[in-house]
């Protein structure tokens, strides 16, 4: 007796389907089971989707990392003691002091 793919692996195995075929996977979007039935029919396309998929992901992982605080903090705060200086500066220029 065969055991059912986990649900996760038939919705990952639908959304790879889509990125290969999106026509075919509108029409029929429970075709495949698995990952390995999408690899059986589609042969190497799956490993170029699969390898996208992957790029993205880590694409996806570089931007969230840019826009954590601890990536920017101390480059902001450093600038901004500067900008304090140059405007206590300009001020002290302007008043003639």
């Amino acid at each position: 007796m065969e055991s059912r793919p986990a649900y996760s692996e038939e919705k990952r195995a639908s959304q790879l389907f889509f990125l290969i075929d999106p026509e075919a996977q509108r029409a029929n979007p429970k075709k495949f089971k698995s990952i390995g039935d999408v690899k059986r029919y589609y042969g190497d396309q799956v490993d170029a989707a699969l390898k996208e998929l992957q790029d993205v992901g880590e694409t996806v992982e570089k931007m969230w990392h840019l826009f954590t605080p601890s990536t920017y903090e101390g480059a902001v705060l450093a600038d901004v003691v500067r900008m304090d200086r140059i405007v206590e500066l300009m001020t002290q220029v302007c008043s003639g002091h």
